[in-house]
């Protein structure tokens, strides 16, 4: 988070959060490269799931980042089927898929 919030301070991206009274149920990064914005650490807590919480996030957080002067791309990854469905239904398109392997 501290690497994030340096690239807030330098004007490169936002971070974001959603919050019920004082409890912060799900947030979200977003960074941009030029005329391109992805989003980092979209998460909602687990007793926040499944209300919208994290669909108006990102719908919210859609809007402001067009609303910055030259941005015309914005990327987002789902880690699984859930966040698939999350960002879907707030517009984006699956258009590539990402697959990675690790060695133990």
């Amino acid at each position: 988070m501290n690497r994030y919030r340096r690239m807030v301070e330098a004007g490169l991206g936002d971070l974001y959060g959603a919050f019920l009274g004082t409890e912060q149920g799900a947030n979200l990064g977003l960074f941009y490269d030029g005329p391109v914005g992805r989003f980092q650490k979209v998460g909602t807590l687990e007793a926040f799931r499944r209300r919208g919480i994290c669909s108006r996030l990102v719908h919210e957080a859609v809007g402001l980042a067009f609303a910055r002067a030259g941005v015309t791309t914005l990327v987002i990854v789902a880690e699984d089927e859930s966040a698939g469905r999350i960002n879907e239904s707030v517009g984006f398109a699956a258009r590539e898929r990402q697959v990675g392997v690790s060695r133990g």
